[in-house]
This record gives C-alpha cells, sequence and structure tokens, in this order.
C-alpha cells in the first residue's frame, strides 16, 4: 500500500496527534488513547467518501463513490454488470468528468454519461433520497 492511502494517512495522523499530545503534556488535558485517536481519524478520512446511485435505462443501477470532497480524487464507477473501476478526475468545463483513456463518466445536473470499454455512452439520471418515514414510488 502506498502511503496515499487514505487509511495510511488516517494512521499516520492519528500516531501523529498522539505523539504530540504525549510530548506536549502541558495543556491539561488527558492525552486521547491511540485506538480513540485512530478511530476519529479513520472517520474523517473515510466521511469524506460519498455514494450516490444513479437510475439508467432499463432500471440498470450506477452506483458512483466519490473518494474525497478534495477537487482531484478519484471515484470508484460500480456499473450494474461490469467490475468496478476506479477513474482519475479530468478537466471539464462544468460539472464533472473522471477518466482513464479507455471509460468516461461525464456529469451535467443530476445527469450522467457512463461510457463503458464498448464505447457506447449510456445516460443515468441522479436517484434522490427517499425520505425517513416515506415509501419509493
Amino acid at each position: 500500500m502506498s502511503s496515499h492511502h487514505p487509511v495510511i494517512r488516517a494512521l499516520s495522523a492519528a500516531l501523529l496527534c498522539v505523539a504530540a499530545g504525549r510530548a506536549a503534556g502541558q495543556d491539561g488535558a488527558a492525552p486521547k488513547e491511540p485506538e480513540k485517536a485512530l478511530t476519529e481519524a479513520v472517520q474523517s478520512e473515510t466521511a469524506a467518501t460519498r455514494r450516490v446511485l444513479f437510475e439508467c435505462p432499463k432500471g440498470a443501477l450506477l452506483t458512483v463513490e466519490f473518494l474525497n470532497s478534495e477537487p482531484g480524487r478519484p471515484a470508484v464507477v460500480r456499473p450494474a454488470s461490469g467490475e468496478a473501476v476506479t477513474l482519475q478526475a479530468q478537466e471539464s468545463g462544468s460539472g464533472f468528468r473522471y477518466g482513464d483513456g479507455t471509460r468516461e463518466l461525464r456529469s451535467k445536473g443530476r445527469e450522467v454519461t457512463w461510457t463503458d470499454a464498448s464505447g457506447r455512452p449510456v445516460v443515468c439520471t441522479e436517484q434522490m433520497p427517499t425520505p425517513l418515514g416515506t415509501e419509493p414510488n
């Protein structure tokens, strides 16, 4: 695993916080237990991941996990059929664009266009979350 992996970054940040807290020890606050510091760091790192469902033709679903809210971070696209693929952010005039030279995901408003390795684009619409206590139509 590279040092750019989110869990590695979170672990490093947690260990630094614990070490700094123990070294300072003069702020009057008790240092956090290492396990708690690690858990909080991992939660904050993974909290930036956002999963969005898109409905495509014939009722197929396309799931996209945006791995971090920071610009330039990759997204994982999980088509209804086929393997999940991690795509890097690409320059886009508006909306977003991810691709790897073979596959591409572009957005415009609540719609995305998913182009897989076959080269056939499919337009899908973001599913809006159902409020709690209501049934979907």
